[in-house]
């Protein structure tokens, strides 16, 4: 593994567990608040962002050991759209 992994892995690990740590916090209103200058409420934001992070890290996983997944579709199979 190469020294930029070695130090990014840590930071994205924590910054997962303080998100977690964030989300779990908020009460059901504030879940329910709209986002600004959006059509999302907090709790489906927090969601989309649960998604995305899984998928990166699925890449990052598989970049690691040297190989690649599609990007284009989710584990499922179906379009993967940001």
């Amino acid at each position: 593994m190469s020294e930029t992994i070695k130090q990014v892995v840590p930071a994205i690990r924590e910054n997962r567990r303080r998100f977690e740590e964030f989300c779990l916090s908020l009460s059901d209103e504030e879940q329910m608040r709209p986002v600004p200058d959006s059509a999302w409420v907090v709790k489906d934001f927090a969601s989309h962002l649960d998604t995305v992070d899984v998928t990166i890290g699925r890449y990052f996983e598989a970049v690691a050991d040297g190989g690649k997944i599609d990007m284009t579709q989710t584990p499922d199979g179906a379009a993967f759209d940001l």
